[in-house]
């Protein structure tokens, strides 16, 4: 297997790396299921749920959410539809407060000095937001004020359980009438919704609601239980319930998941340890099989500075013509390594592959389990340096060969950037990438300025010019998007938050506007 050398340069930052000025823990992408993208930074770095996780690629805000689920090296974020995420994004997570002894105590989601309590019983956010898409000449084609809430009770009423929520409420404003895919111009989204008894040492646990299990996250978010025994460092349990709709956030009684686990945890000294799980999944359609896998996932971390991830997915039951067969088939694998042997230097590799997911009854062929459809196959790495002066400069890669009709494709990025210039409060970092893909190649060339006027006030600006040329037919075509972007505290837990992107979309000018005032709590 190889690994290119490599940190999250291309991504953000090295990943499980925390800024100690900025109180940002900063990680990637690892994987990404049909509704969450998982983050491979955890509670042994201070994430707890409800922290605010902010998805970017290229230095472009992709999606802003928060933490749903935590293990010891990685988290769990829901996605809520607005862009596609891939294995690789930069994320940046805004942890809330302090979270054990050896954790450094972070500013706010936002920058601020002021820490929230040391140990709150509720957590979360209650915020009114906009967002808005269109031109000066059509007018918006998407126009969405929404509520959002997250709430996070990590002791309900004394009892050892924890409960919940992460929903939103959608108005459609645009004058563009609403799909056929079943939502009106009005509806409700709820992500999560659980009950959990899951606390260290306790012998059983469960979890209830709309849930995502830690154990089996192959299986993705289900409507149903999850019910487990524990004995020193094993756990074993069964889950089942209903597929949530992805669409109107219904129940889809139609499709049935279930699944049957064992998960192993271990401790060395030194920070060194890790967990593996082994799980076998059902997928029923109308009560009929239409998938069963065997998944492993496993992650570990050695010392300080290796921490290392696995995935895998193996089809029980597959097709042979129009014939069902025993026969064992991998589906998806993927595979990432991070390597940190000194405070200015960092490394990441992994290898990364899908294969198409046959579904028996429902007669679905897709891949879009743990992995995002448009990996392929394929090595990625780079290398992260921090120099003198805030200085921080790093490169990445990420090569997939020819697939069928498909050719090789390669991404080459570099990156170099000055944090807090002179002590004035000002970023600037720049990234050069060049972009071989599939249909097209070009480069992509941007820059970004983050003022921090204030320990509460923030201003970002950012240009990026992306020129392409299609290869069947040799036309050259371009991108540029201007972009500013402010956020502040308001008294002790309000804050602001807004943002405008001017798009020039092959000379044709669009705009793009992002809006969110609310509460944490």
């Amino acid at each position: 297997m190889l690994l290119i050398a490599g940190g999250a340069c291309g991504a953000g930052a090295r990943a499980q790396s925390v800024s100690a000025d900025t109180g940002i823990l900063r990680g990637v992408v690892t994987f990404v299921s049909s509704t969450s993208a998982y983050v491979n930074v955890g509670s042994n770095a201070g994430v707890s749920p409800g922290d605010s996780v902010f998805i970017a690629r290229r230095g472009t805000v992709l999606t802003r959410g928060t933490v749903a689920g935590v293990s010891s090296q990685s988290c769990v974020v829901p996605l809520q539809g607005e862009e596609r995420i891939l294995v690789g994004d930069s994320a940046d997570i805004r942890v809330q407060r302090r979270v054990g002894s050896d954790t450094p105590t972070s500013r706010s989601a936002l920058g601020s000095s002021r820490t929230l309590p040391a140990s709150p019983s509720v957590t979360g956010r209650v915020a009114l937001q906009y967002i808005g898409v269109g031109s000066a000449g059509d007018g918006l084609t998407v126009s969405q004020p929404s509520l959002v809430m997250l709430l996070n009770v990590p002791a309900l009423l004394g009892s050892g359980m924890s409960l919940r929520f992460h929903g939103r409420a959608v108005r459609n404003l645009s004058q563009t009438t609403p799909t056929s895919s079943g939502l009106s111009r009005s509806h409700a989204r709820i992500y999560e919704l659980a009950l959990a008894a899951d606390a260290p040492g306790n012998p059983f646990g469960f979890s209830l609601g709309r849930v995502t299990s830690r154990y089996v996250a192959g299986l993705g978010p289900f409507d149903g239980a999850e019910v487990f025994v524990r004995k020193g460092n094993v756990t074993a349990g069964i889950l089942g319930g209903f597929q949530p709709d992805f669409v109107t956030s219904g129940v889809d009684a139609r499709r049935q998941k279930a699944a049957l686990f064992a998960n192993v945890a271990w401790k060395g000294a030194d920070r060194t340890g890790g967990d593996v799980t082994i799980a076998y999944g059902r997928q029923m359609f109308k009560g009929k099989l239409d998938r069963d896998f065997a998944y492993v996932q496993s992650s570990t971390r050695i010392g300080s500075t290796i921490t290392i991830f696995q995935s895998t997915e193996v089809d029980v039951t597959g097709l042979e013509g129009d014939e069902r067969t025993g026969k064992l088939r991998l589906a998806n694998t993927f595979l990432t390594m991070s390597f940190a042997p000194l405070p200015w230097l960092a490394f990441d590799g992994g290898y990364d592959a899908t294969r198409i997911v046959y579904y028996l009854e429902s007669m679905e062929i897709r891949s879009d389990t743990l992995m995002d459809n448009t990996l392929r196959q394929g090595v990625r790495g780079g290398v992260f340096f921090r120099l003198p002066l805030r200085i921080q400069v790093g490169g990445r890669i990420h090569v997939r060969p020819a697939v069928g009709d498909l050719r090789a494709s390669r991404t080459i990025m570099g990156t170099a950037g000055v944090r807090d210039i002179a002590h004035s409060g000002v970023s600037v970092n720049a990234q050069l990438a060049g972009i071989t893909g599939i249909y097209a190649e070009g480069t992509n060339v941007s820059c970004r300025m983050d003022f921090m006027l204030s320990p509460e006030t923030s201003l970002d600006l950012g240009v990026e010019r992306y020129r392409y040329t299609l290869v069947r037919t040799q036309e050259q075509q371009s991108t540029v998007t201007a972009s500013v972007s402010a956020q502040t505290f308001v008294a002790r837990r309000w804050y602001i938050l807004g943002g405008l992107d001017q798009v020039w979309e092959n000379d044709l000018p669009f705009q793009r506007v992002f809006a969110e005032v609310g509460m944490r709590f």
